[in-house]
């Protein structure tokens, strides 16, 4: 059997440099100047858009974060228009406090999401609690929704009598 020759490699002089991926605790600490991680916002598009462009794209995020498994969000986004306070200024109203808590994490993704799809960087998001008390949720028995429907509709008086039907569950 011939011998083996192992091939012989020369180890590179060491630069005393470890090249790493990650972000070490000093280099967070002490962040370096932000002159490389400016944007100039003058240089962003600033397309002009529609209404339903806004409400298009709001929707579309809406569906993104729903399939990240975040439904309260994707609930707080379906649930009502964007409204509008100024040219470039929507609001995203919400029932309570703890959903500004929940969507203010992603406000900031959400806008910027809305900006690229509108192709306008002016574009800005706030959230404010909801106070329309016409939204207002009731919990009613089955007679209190039959009651309700037959106010808006009274044939429905006819049906249940016709038909002989139970409404008291």
């Amino acid at each position: 059997m011939p011998p083996i020759k192992k091939e012989v490699r020369e180890a590179a002089q060491p630069t005393g440099q470890i090249r790493t991926s990650t972000l070490s605790i000093k280099q967070m600490l002490n962040p370096q100047s932000d002159e490389g991680q400016h944007i100039d916002m003058n240089a962003m598009p600033y397309e002009a858009y529609t209404f339903d462009d806004i409400k298009l794209a709001w929707h579309s995020y809406a569906y993104e974060v729903k399939e990240q498994g975040k439904e309260s969000v994707y609930a707080a986004l379906k649930r009502r228009d964007p409204k509008l306070k100024s040219e470039h200024h929507f609001i995203l109203e919400v029932d309570s406090q703890l959903m500004i808590d929940i969507i203010n994490p992603l406000i900031n993704d959400f806008t910027n999401y809305i900006r690229k799809r509108v192709k306008n960087y002016s574009v800005m998001i706030e959230i404010e609690v909801t106070t329309n008390d016409e939204e207002h949720i009731e919990h009613l028995s089955g007679k209190d929704k039959f009651q309700k429907m037959a106010r808006k509709n009274p044939s429905l008086h006819t049906l249940k009598t016709v038909f002989n039907l139970d409404i008291e569950y």
